[in-house]
């Protein structure tokens, strides 16, 4: 017998995690800041449970799409990150092209984590592990975003291997500019990934009138109330967390930047 907290979401009970014990669900709960968890008991393989939602997780472009039915409440969510499933330690964003939410390939571990608990389906681990050298990174650090009409314009360098490409991400080539156009829906995502704007290519270190700490599985960097970024949503890669007006960075990105 199995666990599950769960949320109730429009009337539909939403899985978060799985436990083997009802003694580590409650100390789940417990410790969560959410009050509107519930625990459910589920069959052995935890994925019986009335109201709960499958998942897919299949390679896709550089990274990974997450898929699930119309009639789980996320559906169509614009995020698929801690916000959307607590304790979920990935960010992924809606392709409304294929219908679910794309993941760069650093998200694999938490995706595999949540698929495992879910009860969602995916390709075999070695599969994965194999096409991890072909599939590249999406680092943007290099790129230029800048407005453009009722969208933005991403500059590549033109030495990168994608340069001149038809299509990249949700973007198309624009050869005038030189660049692939994209709707302003996705200028957080491109942020997110790295991309630099006119103000940002001249500034200084990022971590730069900043502090930080050891949380979890990463760093929490808490900026200075003059911050000219302070409470954005994302931040060279890490994510907001109001909780502790800091944001958060995966132990690999925060590294990263300290290089």
């Amino acid at each position: 017998m199995k666990f599950v907290v769960s949320l109730t979401v429009n009337n539909n009970v939403v899985p978060v995690s799985f436990f083997d014990s009802l003694e580590s669900a409650t100390s789940f709960v417990t410790n969560s800041s959410n009050p509107s968890f519930q625990i459910f008991q589920c069959n052995s393989d935890g994925g019986l449970m009335n109201g709960s939602y499958d998942y897919s997780l299949t390679n896709y472009g550089r990274g990974y799409l997450l898929t699930t039915p119309q009639s789980n409440p996320l559906y169509g969510e614009k995020y698929f990150n801690s916000e959307t499933v607590s304790g979920f330690e990935g960010e992924g964003f809606w392709n409304t092209n294929q219908n679910g939410w794309f993941f760069r390939k650093q998200n694999l571990d938490a995706l595999n984590s949540f698929v495992s608990n879910s009860g969602a389906s995916h390709s075999e681990e070695d599969e994965l592990d194999e096409l991890l050298d072909d599939l590249g990174s999406n680092d943007l650090s290099n790129m230029l975003l800048e407005q453009h009409g009722k969208g933005f314009l991403l500059y590549p360098d033109e030495e990168d291997p994608n340069y001149g490409q038809k299509y990249f991400l949700n973007g198309w080539w624009m050869p005038k500019y030189k660049a692939w156009f994209f709707k302003s829906e996705f200028y957080d995502q491109l942020l997110s990934m790295g991309a630099q704007t006119s103000s940002e290519s001249t500034s200084d270190h990022p971590l730069d009138d900043t502090e930080y700490a050891k949380h979890g599985r990463g760093y929490l960097v808490y900026p200075n109330q003059n911050h000219p970024s302070y409470g954005a949503k994302y931040y060279h890669d890490g994510w907001w967390m109001p909780k502790h007006n800091a944001w958060f960075f995966k132990d690999a990105t925060f590294q990263a930047l300290n290089v």
